[in-house]
C-alpha cells in the first residue's frame, strides 16, 4: 500500500501502519491439471527463482512470491521444448521473443514433460492460424488506433502524462530482458515500473497483458466479429446501452463523433450477447469508453470481459453482490484504520457506501483526476482488486481532516 500511495502521489508518502494489503500480480492457476515445485532461471541468472509450476491444457504458469509469467502452449516454438540432465531442467523457447526459460529441479520432471509435450502438440496449429488472422486484421486495426489515438491527443481536455525519455527507456529495456509479448515475465522490477506510470504508448499493451485479457482471445471459441454480426440485429441491452452512450467520458471530444460512439456501442452490445447473465449495467460504458481509447475495439471487447467476469466479478450482475459485499469489507477498514473518521460519518447520516459504490464500480474513473485514474488502473489490472481498497482508503486518508470539519451534509 506504501509503494501504491507514493505512486498516486507523487512525493507525498502516507504511512498507514495497520494496512496489511499486499499487492501482487495476478496469476493464472486457479484452473490446472498438473502442478510441481521447480526453480527458475531466464537469461544468464545464475541462481534460479523458487516457485510453482502450473498446467492447463492451454497454457504453462510460473508463479512465486517476485516472478508470475504465463506461457500459452500456442507460443511455444514446435521444437521448444529442451531437456537436460543436470538439475532436471526442462528449457522452453517461445516463438515471439525467443526466450528461453529454464525449469529446473523438478519433484516429477519426467510426468511434467509428457504433459507439456502433449498440450503442445494439440494447439501446434493454432499459432499459423492466429498469425494469418493477424495479418488480416492488421491494417484495418492500425487504422483504427491510429484515428483513436488521434482523438486521444487532439482533445483538449484530456492532459497527457509528459514521460520522460528515460523512463521510455527503462520500458524499452525491460522488454528487451524480460519480452513484449504474451510471454512477458512479470518481476520486482516491473512492479516498480508500473507504479512509476507506463507510457500513454505502451499502456494498453501493458493492461491486456497483467490483466490476462491478451490470453483470452486465443484461448476461446467465442469470435468478437460474429458477436458484432449478431449484435447488429438487436440485443436485449441495446435500450439502456443507447440511453448511456453520450454520458461516457463527455469531457473526450472522441465521445463527440460517430465513429468513438459506434465504436462503443459494438464493444458494449457485443459483451452484452457474450455474458447474457450481466448484458449491461451502468458504470461499464466509461470503463469501455476509456479502454478505446488505448486499444482497438476487440482488444478493448477482451479488457472489458476479463473486468467484468474476473477482475470484479459479480459487481455488474442485477443484484451487484459483488460490489455490495465489497462494500461491506471496505466499511470494516475504514473502521480499523480510520475510527475517528467512520465515527463523524456516523454521526452525520452518511453511509460510506454513498461513494464507495460509485468509486468500486467506475474503478475510480471521472471520481479523480485524469492522471490519478490511469495510475489506479495501471495497479489495478495488473495486481487486482485489492488496489480499489487502497486507493479508496489513501482518498479518505487525504480528505480526513477536511471531512472531520464538516458539520453538516448539504
Amino acid at each position: 500500500l506504501i509503494e501504491f500511495v507514493s505512486a498516486l502521489r507523487g512525493q507525498e508518502l502516507i504511512r498507514l501502519p495497520l494496512i496489511t494489503l499486499c499487492c501482487h500480480f495476478r496469476s493464472a492457476k486457479s484452473q490446472y491439471s498438473s502442478k510441481d515445485r521447480c526453480s527458475l532461471r531466464v537469461l544468464d541468472q545464475t541462481v534460479g527463482v523458487l516457485g510453482e509450476f502450473y498446467i492447463s491444457c492451454k497454457w504453462a504458469s510460473f508463479v512465486s512470491s517476485t516472478h508470475n509469467v504465463i506461457i500459452p502452449f500456442y507460443l511455444i516454438k514446435p521444437d521448444g521444448f529442451e531437456r537436460c540432465s543436470n538439475q532436471n531442467t526442462i528449457r522452453i523457447i517461445t516463438q515471439t521473443n525467443a526466450i528461453t526459460f529454464g525449469f529446473s529441479s523438478f519433484v516429477k520432471r519426467q510426468s511434467i514433460y509428457a504433459i507439456l509435450t502433449k498440450y503442445h502438440e494439440s494447439t501446434s496449429s493454432l499459432w499459423t492460424s492466429i498469425q494469418k488472422a493477424q495479418t488480416q486484421k492488421e491494417k484495418l486495426l492500425q487504422r483504427q488506433s491510429s484515428v483513436e489515438n488521434a482523438k486521444l491527443v487532439a482533445s483538449q481536455d484530456m492532459k497527457l502524462e509528459a514521460v520522460s525519455a528515460e523512463k521510455e527507456e527503462a520500458w524499452t529495456n525491460y522488454f528487451a530482458a524480460y519480452g513484449s509479448d504474451l510471454d512477458l515475465i512479470k518481476t520486482p522490477l516491473l512492479k516498480t515500473l508500473i507504479l512509476d506510470g507506463i507510457p500513454n504508448k505502451f499502456r494498453g499493451k501493458i493492461w491486456q497483458i497483467t490483466s490476462q485479457a491478451a490470453y483470452q482471445k486465443n484461448l476461446t471459441e467465442t469470435r468478437y466479429e460474429d458477436l458484432v454480426r449478431r449484435a447488429n440485429r438487436g440485443t436485449a441491452s441495446m435500450k439502456e446501452i443507447e440511453k448511456d452512450l453520450a454520458r461516457s467520458l463527455p469531457s473526450v471530444t472522441f465521445y463527440d463523433t460517430d465513429h468513438g460512439l459506434e465504436l462503443l456501442r459494438q464493444v458494449l452490445n457485443a459483451f452484452s450477447l457474450k455474458n447474457t447473465l450481466i448484458g449491461y449495467c451502468q458504470s461499464m460504458n466509461m470503463i469501455c469508453a476509456l479502454l478505446l481509447l488505448y486499444m482497438n475495439q476487440e482488444e478493448a471487447f477482451w479488457m472489458l470481459s476479463t473486468v467484468c467476469e474476473e477482475l470484479v466479478p459479480e459487481y455488474y450482475s442485477k443484484n451487484m453482490m459483488g460490489c455490495l459485499v465489497d462494500q461491506q469489507v471496505l466499511q470494516v477498514l475504514a473502521k480499523d484504520l480510520l475510527p475517528t473518521l467512520t465515527d463523524h460519518l456516523d454521526r452525520l447520516g452518511v453511509p460510506l457506501e454513498l461513494v464507495g459504490i460509485p468509486w468500486f464500480l467506475c474503478l475510480f474513473i471521472n471520481c479523480l483526476p485524469w492522471q490519478c485514474t490511469l495510475r489506479v488502473l495501471d495497479c489495478l489490472f495488473s495486481m487486482g482488486s485489492i488496489v480499489l481498497f487502497c486507493t479508496a482508503m489513501t482518498i479518505l486518508k487525504i480528505q480526513e481532516k477536511q471531512l472531520l470539519a464538516t458539520e453538516e451534509i448539504m
